[in-house]
């Protein structure tokens, strides 16, 4: 199980070490740790010589002085499977609503499953940014990638990079037990 006591103890986020086209990124900025409800979020920024390829990866983790506080599994639960919304009114006679194009626009930021990633994840964007999401045990994880115009090598980068933090997340809880 992950707590946030073996993420203190045995830092995750600022050493993981990710390869991503040919760079190599070893440790990164100091994690910044930021209270999110009842659960905590540390942030990391890895630079690269240049900005636009750098990296921006936060877990999610359960605060250990807020047990009954909202869980990260809850957040992901709030945020990834929401309750269907209520039916909105039929459109008045006379009135031409934009409904195509906000669909379109809806659709657009809808988070997308991505398969093989932790017990779930989703990619949340649009055509100029986005991230990557996964739920791993009690913890989620986000990343996302600068530098690509491309959504799809986005995806691609952002999943070649959650699969190296995951295997982290694993020997650290190894080591952990």
């Amino acid at each position: 199980m992950l707590t946030l006591s073996r993420v203190v103890t045995q830092p995750l986020i600022g050493n993981v070490i990710l390869l991503r086209g040919g760079d190599l990124f070893v440790g990164g900025s100091k994690p910044s740790v930021q209270p999110s409800g009842g659960f905590v979020m540390l942030q990391c920024f890895y630079r690269t010589t240049t900005s636009a390829k750098s990296v921006s990866l936060a877990l999610g983790a359960p605060d250990p002085a807020k047990p009954s506080a909202l869980t990260p599994r809850e957040f992901w639960r709030k945020q990834f499977h929401p309750p269907e919304p209520v039916e909105e009114e039929k459109p008045v006679a006379g009135k031409a609503p934009k409904k195509a194009e906000v669909d379109r626009e809806e659709e657009l930021r809808k988070p997308r499953p991505i398969d093989g990633l932790g017990e779930e994840a989703y990619w949340v964007g649009n055509p100029i940014s986005g991230a990557l999401y996964v739920l791993k045990g009690n913890a989620f994880f986000r990343i996302s990638v600068g530098g690509e115009k491309d959504e799809s090598v986005r995806i691609k980068k952002t999943e070649a990079l959650a699969q190296k933090v995951l295997k982290r997340l694993l020997a650290n809880n190894e080591q952990g037990k």
